[in-house]
């Protein structure tokens, strides 16, 4: 039987191999993409189920991004900052209200996500 399963194993891994799949993508958690631009988010509302992940990317051309989370329980702590993207999981349900500060000068951008 043990044979058996390292044999599955092997040609799953083989598989993967032969049509440029890497096993860990293949099997990635779902996730939702904010992009931010200098004066608007394009997704104002994201919603994504538990233990899914949001990436946002930092659209804007400003070099620096920082986005905060409004004090709600079970919300992410602040991003720091970020030129990029960054990615978090949301494990519990509920809505997580977010600020995005885009630069010095930009008004701040509004957001939220939804875990349901």
């Amino acid at each position: 039987m043990r044979n058996i399963l390292v044999l599955g194993i092997a040609l799953t891994a083989a598989t993967f191999a032969m049509i440029g799949l890497d096993p860990i993508e293949a099997v990635a958690v779902p996730h939702a993409v904010v992009m931010i631009h200098t004066s608007a988010l394009m997704e104002r509302v994201t919603t994504v189920a538990p233990g899914e992940q949001v990436t946002w990317t930092n659209a804007s051309g400003t070099p620096v991004v920082h986005v905060v989370f409004d004090e709600v329980v079970g919300a992410p702590e602040a991003t720091g900052l970020f030129t990029g993207s960054f990615t978090l999981s949301f494990a519990r349900h509920g809505v997580y209200p977010y600020t995005v500060h885009v630069g010095t000068k930009a008004r701040p951008l509004r957001g939220k996500i939804v875990v349901k």
